[in-house]
């Protein structure tokens, strides 16, 4: 049986790549709970710094799997896994670094947008097609939204067009729109940018993000005070001052 998603990694970087290119990387239950595994894996693994999304195929992900007699019970189950998957690639202590050469459509949308850097192909394209079938993008809202104002938004979700690459690095979609063929190259360069990093304090920094980015200023900011005090009894946080002072490279323990 083919796998719906590939995990590969080299010198600190994993790579998750959808698998699914005879159904246009559609997101099946089962390749959700595939993608989940994935990131865990790569969270777990202490040697790995970073990890890079992407897609194999002309598709990066056409969104939900649709099928006409899907049981109820299944397609409940795929709406909560999806959710869950995307709060855990929200806070899981790892960067990750959405590489898109090629349309995502809905669900695919939230992949990217979840992810924490992205780098798209001029080539690609950014569609929410769901009003044309009778459905609505309600959970990749939650990210839309946080992305961009709302009558931008609202036009993208109500005509169903799509954004081309170049208009999603204009919106705060993308940090990259290259050629295509330097696609590669800038995703694998800003992931590995990563390991030059100690890796707890890359967590401790996207988790703190997590937790304060919708709060209030002043909740926030008491929040982040805490989180910084924390950081500083680190071992990594002391062993950075003291290389600095020292006038030499960290060695970073992940402690």
């Amino acid at each position: 049986m083919t796998q719906d998603v590939l995990f590969d990694t080299n010198e600190g970087v994993a790579t998750i790549t959808l698998n699914r290119p005879q159904r246009r990387n559609a997101l099946s239950n089962e390749t959700i709970r595939q993608l989940s595994d994935a990131m865990d894996s790569a969270a777990d693994d202490p040697a790995i710094s970073a990890a890079i999304l992407t897609a194999a195929g002309p598709i990066f992900c056409s969104g939900a799997e649709l099928s006409g007699s899907a049981d109820p019970r299944e397609m409940l189950a795929g709406i909560e896994a999806y959710a869950a998957l995307i709060e855990k690639m929200q806070t899981i202590a790892l960067p990750l670094v959405a590489k898109v050469k090629g349309p995502a459509m809905g669900g695919g949308i939230g992949l990217v947008l979840a992810c924490d850097l992205a780098v798209a192909s001029e080539e690609a394209s950014f569609t929410t097609p769901e009003i044309k079938v009778g459905m609505f993008p309600m959970m990749i809202m939650a990210l839309i939204f946080r992305h961009m104002g709302r009558k931008r938004g609202m036009e993208l979700i109500f005509s169903g067009e799509p954004l081309s690459a170049p208009e999603a690095l204009e919106a705060g979609w993308l940090n990259r729109c290259v050629p295509a063929d330097d696609v590669d190259d800038e995703a694998e360069n800003m992931a590995r940018r990563f390991t030059r990093f100690s890796p707890k304090i890359v967590a401790l920094g996207k988790q703190a993000y997590a937790k304060t980015c919708d709060l209030p200023f002043s909740e926030a900011l008491q929040v982040l005070k805490n989180e910084l005090i924390a950081l500083m009894q680190t071992d990594d946080s002391k062993e950075g001052i003291r290389a600095f002072l020292e006038k030499r490279p960290p060695r970073w323990t992940g402690k």
